[in-house]
């Protein structure tokens, strides 16, 4: 019984460890894609058009 109770407990445990570690990817996911992508946009910004990357945005803000 005590076998079987110990499993219960560490399944459990096992679950609200991982169940917290998604919940913390999930909360920085957005602004670590932005922030990927904001990388990669600088790193090969003479290869592209920004006219025609962003025609579909209103307003484009470059800092520099």
């Amino acid at each position: 019984m005590a076998t079987i109770v110990t499993q219960l407990i560490f399944m459990n445990l096992l679950i609200a460890i991982m169940g917290d570690t998604f919940g913390r990817v999930q909360e920085v996911k957005e602004r670590s894609g932005t922030k990927e992508r904001v990388e990669m946009i600088q790193d090969f910004i003479w290869v592209l058009n920004l006219q025609e990357e962003f025609k579909e945005y209103k307003y484009v803000l470059v800092v520099e």
